[in-house]
């Protein structure tokens, strides 16, 4: 992956903090031809032709009906805090962003989540895809 693509994403996420929030609502996303585009990007890595990026990113290689859009509350929940977390992380010292309930896409990839904020600007029409464990721990992040 491009460094100058990391080093946006992670800028992006953190000047962009108010978007992420804090003690959020955790509202999901609803379907729509974006969800359904990075479902279809994420399906496209359980092939065995595909290994090798899944690995890197720390996917487990699951059946394509394993990769599913989100719409529990309590799961959106705890992306919403875990996303909050790893700004946090990045930047320990900004200021914690308003309460912001607005929904993010929560993809389930096995027992591997995918987080995508839609509110989080695009440059290049790249859009940065954040990984994490089932116990939301953050495991990596992507340029889709």
């Amino acid at each position: 992956m491009n460094k100058s693509l990391v080093i946006g994403g992670l800028i992006s996420l953190l000047s962009l903090a108010p978007e992420i929030g804090s003690a959020q609502s955790g509202t999901c996303k609803s379907t729509d031809a974006f969800s359904n585009h990075v479902i279809a990007s994420l399906r496209l890595l359980m092939s065995p032709t595909n290994s090798a990026e899944r690995t890197a990113i720390g996917l487990p290689q699951v059946n394509t009906a394993e990769v599913a859009l989100i719409s529990d509350a309590n799961i959106c929940t705890q992306a919403r805090l875990a996303m909050d977390s790893l700004a946090h992380a990045w930047n320990p010292n900004a200021a914690s962003p308003p309460l912001d309930s607005r929904a993010l896409y929560v993809v389930q990839v096995g027992n591997t989540y995918c987080v995508f904020n839609p509110y989080v600007a695009s440059n290049n029409n790249y859009e940065f895809l954040y990984y994490f464990a089932s116990n939301w721990q953050f495991v990596s992040m992507r340029v889709l």
